[in-house]
């Protein structure tokens, strides 16, 4: 999938609530780019293509669900437990005072466990239907095949510098 040609006029709708392909749009302004490049004795224009890739971090995922009386316990090896209570609760419509996440201690993530992963969901579903600890992980294959990664990138970079080489700002364009 090109992210390029999906995005480009005439190319087929793919969801009707993302006009125009375009999921998330993220706009950061900071101070004036228009002067930047007024007062520039050099602008340089460069664009960068990186496919999509894996973080490679050393274990893989792994999720742990036990239900305690009214409250559902789930050890996650994920960067952002806080992320991971909303969205579990959210989604299974559990109130978020009756999951606690626990995140112990991990190595390296690379942002590549930044997110609920499908162990997370199912590993609470199984223990409230089992009412029984359910443990469940990802083999090194498993994560590589069914793991988030980085999306494929294009980065449109136009940098303005000063005659003396000094940086005076930067117009980025990411599509991913």
């Amino acid at each position: 999938c090109d992210a390029q040609a999906a995005l480009s006029d005439g190319a087929p709708q793919l969801h009707d609530m993302h006009r125009g392909n375009a999921n998330t749009e993220v706009h950061h302004d900071f101070g004036s780019v228009e002067q930047a490049f007024a007062a520039a004795g050099y602008i340089r224009e460069d664009e960068f293509a990186a496919p999509r890739t894996h973080q490679a971090f050393l274990e893989p995922q792994a999720s742990l669900a036990m239900v305690e009386g009214d409250l559902i316990n789930l050890w996650t090896a994920n960067q952002t437990p806080h992320y991971v209570q909303y969205n579990v609760a959210r989604v299974l419509g559990i109130p978020m005072s009756r999951l606690r996440v626990i995140k112990p201690a991990m190595g390296g993530g690379f942002g590549g466990k930044a997110k609920a992963t499908k162990l997370d969901f199912l590993s609470v579903i199984a223990a409230q239907r089992l009412m029984r600890p359910v443990l469940m992980t990802l083999d090194r294959r498993q994560v590589f095949e069914h793991g988030r990664g980085r999306h494929a990138q294009t980065i449109k970079l136009k940098t303005a510098y000063a005659k003396d080489g000094s940086l005076l700002g930067t117009h980025e364009e990411v599509v991913l």
